[in-house]
């Protein structure tokens, strides 16, 4: 079963921008690994930045957190943020249709 996985950053004043362009450049890279089925960055309020994803698995979602591309990112997002990123993961409970009930 995929998971989905939830990190939510908080900008230091004045950086929400730069911390979008820098989360931004490693989307590339993170759309190209194995089991990568979603990686989608989104703005919310409060200098807050989403990042919603979709792994085809476990086993690859800890690929993905083990490699280079999130080495980078953590490089690149560091004197942007405010405090650690907020990270949860959540598994699917379908409900309703296929499309609309479930990530």
């Amino acid at each position: 079963m995929s998971v989905i996985v939830t990190a939510h950053f908080e900008a230091h004043e004045g950086h929400e921008q730069n911390l979008i362009d820098a989360l931004r450049e490693s989307i590339p890279a993170v759309h190209a690994e194995p089991g990568c089925l979603m990686f989608a960055l989104h703005r919310a309020e409060n200098r807050s930045v989403v990042l919603l994803e979709k792994w085809e698995s476990e086993e690859l979602l800890q690929t993905h957190l083990d490699g280079d591309p999130v080495a980078a990112l953590v490089d690149r997002i560091e004197p942007h943020i405010a405090k650690s990123p907020e990270v949860v993961r959540l598994t699917a409970v379908p409900a309703g249709t296929g499309h609309q009930g479930i990530l």
